[in-house]
């Protein structure tokens, strides 16, 4: 099971270089939402991971190593800062917008 489940890793590691929020041909909207769901799927891989090596623990076995899981991880983090300024940015446009251009002008 834990071979299957580390394949499993790989599998979801390539897609998510490939596909990923840090892929080429992914726009910042796209990447935002693929970050956070990246992130989820972190979250429920890392949970299963967890259970794998209590299961380790309990029948004395080596632990076994998960490096795509914390390469993602890793990436996840560095994404998530890029993002949170792409969405700062995103709210003051929105907020720049907004603002009557009569407002804008000096008052002499």
């Amino acid at each position: 099971m834990i071979e299957t489940f580390k394949q499993e890793i790989e599998k979801e590691y390539e897609n998510y270089v490939q596909n990923g929020p840090g892929a080429d041909s992914v726009s910042l909207d796209q990447g935002l939402e693929l970050l956070n769901q990246s992130i989820d799927s972190s979250i429920a891989l890392n949970a299963r991971k967890d259970d794998y090596v209590q299961s380790e623990n309990l029948f004395g076995l080596p632990i076994s190593k998960y490096p795509d899981l914390i390469r993602m991880e890793e990436l996840n983090t560095i994404y998530a800062k890029i993002y949170s300024i792409y969405e700062l940015h995103s709210e003051k446009v929105k907020e720049f917008s907004t603002i009557n251009s009569a407002n804008l002008t000096p008052k002499l």
